[in-house]
């Protein structure tokens, strides 16, 4: 059985677009978003299998974002189950495939990449994040959130939670500019994809 989506716990929630200008009346990289403000989406077309995810044309192949995972992708498997982890099936179909990758671009340069460790929250929630999806300059970065009950979403800050850089930023900080950005993994890659092209 697939892990629920959902988590929310007490962080904030909003969604950082990449700047669709006079749509939202933003023209930075980034700007959040109220979460209420985004469009609706059928979420049945959500099963984990990214079925809805069409091949790119040659015009799109300089936005790209396919990096090659496979060695992060067999070290964070491995760190999940040593932890108790259960990553949900949409995330491991997903990172695991460089096919699903290949057909993702990025209008902001980010990339796909898995760090080395996963990341244990300081706070009460007793949750995880493992870092999958950095800005070119590392301006924004994303991570998938699993709570203590195993729900997953995502989340999105400008640090970056599995490292000690910059010095004398402790991560209980650097957890207070976290931002829900989507309840389920499928629905963010959905939402980022439709934005990018856009």
């Amino acid at each position: 059985m697939s892990q629920k989506s959902g988590s929310r716990c007490n962080f904030k929630e909003g969604w950082y677009s990449t700047g669709l200008g006079e749509h939202w009346n933003m023209f930075g990289t980034y700007g959040l978003i109220p979460i209420k403000l985004l469009p609706k989406i059928d979420m049945q077309l959500f099963n984990g299998k990214f079925f809805w995810l069409p091949e790119l044309s040659e015009e799109w192949e300089k936005f790209v974002m396919m990096e090659d995972l496979s060695n992060n992708f067999l070290t964070i498997c491995k760190l999940a189950a040593n932890l108790g982890i259960k990553q949900p099936e949409s995330f491991l179909n997903f990172m695991g495939s460089p096919y699903y990758q290949n057909r993702m671009v990025s209008s902001t340069n980010c990339y796909f990449e898995l760090p080395k460790e996963i990341v244990k929250s300081t706070g009460e929630d007793g949750g995880h994040f493992i870092r999958f999806m950095n800005d070119e300059q590392d301006a924004m970065l994303w991570y998938l959130y699993i709570d203590q009950k195993g729900n997953h979403s995502v989340a999105t800050t400008k640090w970056v939670l599995d490292s000690n850089y910059p010095l004398g930023i402790s991560l209980e900080k650097k957890l207070k500019d976290i931002v829900i950005c989507s309840p389920s993994f499928e629905e963010f890659i959905y939402r980022f994809w439709i934005e990018n092209k856009i």
